[in-house]
């Protein structure tokens, strides 16, 4: 549709200004489930190589705006916030994890505080999640969340296959 972006281009400068991020996201966002209220809930995919570092009491943190992005809506439910970790931090590889519980996540500030940030993962994506090989087929949806850490190019693709593949069945 002509005038709504698509996405919004990256910038890296060694900073992670994931608060003002979230905030633009949340305005995009909230207009776009005004105009489109019977249109599918909106997925925001946040790609990052690390943790806000731009938290401001005044503006609000990255975490009280994604909070507040997953409150927007249309007609068929809430956005969405998928958040994406990097594969590696300080050259160093980071573990996989993908639409982790609690007891799968590295013991990482930056990672549990990304977890918290992401949305919960709807039970009607569970099955998806195992069809598309991010899930052993024994994974239950206790306490999952749509955020993945560790991802490499392929691993990618197949996250935005399973957002974005409307009949839920690999390419």
């Amino acid at each position: 549709e002509a005038g709504v972006p698509s996405y919004i281009k990256s910038e890296a400068d060694g900073w992670t200004p994931m608060g003002a991020a979230m905030r633009l996201a949340g305005r995009l966002v909230d207009d776009w489930t005004r105009e489109h209220r019977e249109s599918p809930a909106p997925t925001v995919v946040n790609i990052t190589d690390g943790v806000p570092t731009d938290d401001d009491a005044a503006e609000g943190t990255a975490d009280e705006w994604a909070v507040q992005l997953q409150g927007l809506e249309t007609e068929d439910g809430a956005c969405l916030l998928l958040n994406v970790g990097a594969p590696a931090v300080d050259g160093e590889p980071v573990r996989r994890a993908v639409f982790p519980n609690p007891s799968e996540l590295p013991n990482d500030e930056g990672a549990e505080r990304l977890w918290r940030m992401s949305s919960p993962l709807p039970p009607e994506l569970l099955s998806r999640g195992k069809v598309h090989g991010l899930l052993h087929e024994n994974a239950d949806g206790t306490d999952r969340r749509l955020y993945a850490q560790g991802t490499d190019e392929t691993l990618l693709e197949k996250i935005f296959e399973f957002g974005t593949n409307p009949d839920g069945q690999p390419h």
